[in-house]
């Protein structure tokens, strides 16, 4: 019977707003004398308010009591309905008094801020705070934006993609302000505590993982998460909460330190480039379009070429779906050499002489030559690139000595060498010539988990 109380407040709660809003604008309207007739109306309606505002304080009191809610706003906005239907009360007895004008003009607008204050409070409870100012739904603290992230196997994992998706689908329920079910959801600390059903999360077990199976829910049943009202989850957001939940749901480890099957490689590439709020990497200096004639010299040739952003001349090209690349397929580059900015070479028997035309092209941010035939006196010829951020180099011959020649470029940030014929010590020495490049060794050890699927079924009622 308690609970039934308290689930009225969403019903009534909205009655003292509007009625009393009513009495605020028959108050002003019956000083005309075309509308004195509404003087008995707005003390009547002005009463009505009254009362619906009292019901109201009294069905969010008992609704605040399953702890769903954070205590400190909560509090405030208890007071604020109390001392709001107070307000109004007052105004009736100025009312039905027929105190001075003054009093009865101070008494409906200071009643008309206490029923704006508490809204606004009401409001944040509901929707998160700064609602009524359209700020972001959860604790004001633990903003993160959501964003596509540049190279998604050197992402955090949870920072990166995890929170992000948590905030933007499950705060507004989980979070500081607001606990259904006891749980929060926005701290690490608190996901693993879980709420009133338990622990959320089960590292390494997503079938006991109560936050997977509700998301695997048929939207029409009670328990599905989020609610049917709310925004859902896409089959690929499912996909990467699952994946993280079974490989241990990590909180600082990086992606690409993260067992991960075909499957999970594919969806996890989807996030990944450059969202339209963020900047892509290109170079800081703008550059004219290149030729179409030359870009579509290399699209005839099967050659894959996009801009890197929207509103930019600066171009990503990439030979996957090329056969046999020979020098005379690089030699295309040269006249977009300007607005190159991202060339991937993967796979492609290309040697060190088609390094000599790739080194012509001085604003490349990001190369991939992973699994190619070139060698240290290739890897020479790109010392000039000094706009490179990212260069990838796996399953080549190159060595220790051949990557030293690139130690005077500045923007290196990442660097991918695994399964090249650097060894031992000589991991520790590239470091030492690149402090502030991350450098991919492919030396960690993944772990490994029961199974990616989970059965779900639905409990009996």
């Amino acid at each position: 019977m308690i609970g039934i109380i308290g689930h009225l407040h969403p019903l009534l709660v909205h009655l003292p707003i509007g009625i009393l809003v009513l009495a605020f604008l028959f108050y002003w309207l019956m000083r005309l004398k075309q509308y004195a007739f509404l003087s008995k109306v707005m003390t009547l309606t002005l009463l009505a308010g009254t009362i619906s505002a009292f019901l109201s304080c009294i069905t969010g009191y008992v609704l605040s009591l399953d702890g769903d809610y954070a205590s400190g706003l909560v509090g405030w906005h208890q007071n604020v309905a109390l001392l709001t239907t107070m307000l109004s009360l007052g105004w009736f007895y100025v009312m039905a008094t027929e105190q001075q004008t003054w009093v009865r003009h101070a008494a409906a607008i200071v009643c008309m801020l206490g029923i704006m204050i508490t809204g606004h409070l009401g409001g944040s409870l509901t929707h998160g705070e700064g609602y009524l100012l359209g700020g972001s739904i959860g604790d004001d603290d633990s903003v993160i934006a959501r964003k596509q992230v540049p190279d998604v196997q050197a992402a955090v994992a949870y920072k990166d993609l995890v929170q992000p998706l948590l905030q933007e689908k499950c705060y507004s329920c989980h979070a500081a302000n607001k606990q259904k079910g006891k749980l929060r959801l926005d701290l690490p600390e608190y996901i693993l505590k879980g709420g009133k059903n338990g622990e959320a999360i089960k590292p390494g077990n997503v079938s006991e993982s109560e936050m997977i199976k509700r998301l695997l829910l048929p939207k029409s049943d009670d328990d599905h998460m989020p609610p049917e009202q709310k925004p859902q989850l896409t089959e690929k957001e499912i996909a990467l909460l699952h994946w993280w939940v079974a490989s241990g749901a990590s909180f600082d480890k990086k992606v690409n330190e993260l067992s991960q099957t075909d499957s999970i490689k594919k969806m996890l590439l989807t996030f990944q480039g450059s969202s339209s709020t963020a900047t892509p990497d290109i170079p800081s200096v703008a550059v004219i379009p290149a030729p179409p004639a030359a870009i579509q010299a290399l699209k005839q040739r099967g050659v894959v070429v996009i801009p890197v952003a929207a509103n930019s001349n600066y171009l990503s090209v990439n030979f996957v779906s090329v056969d046999s690349v020979t020098d005379k397929d690089i030699s295309l580059l040269e006249p977009i050499k300007e607005q190159l900015a991202w060339l991937k070479l993967s796979g492609q028997p290309i040697s060190d002489s088609a390094l000599k035309t790739i080194a012509s092209c001085k604003n490349l941010v990001k190369l991939h030559l992973d699994h190619t035939n070139i060698t240290d006196v290739g890897v020479k010829y790109l010392s000039s690139l000094n706009e490179l951020k990212v260069f990838n180099c796996v399953g080549t011959v190159v060595t220790f000595n051949g990557l030293s020649e690139l130690k005077g470029l500045k923007k290196l940030q990442q660097l991918y060498a695994f399964q090249t014929k650097l060894s031992g010590q000589e991991w520790k020495s590239l470091q030492q010539l690149f402090p502030s490049t991350r450098i991919d060794s492919g030396n960690y050890v993944v772990p490994t988990f029961e199974s990616d699927t989970t059965l779900v079924t639905v409990p009996k009622r």
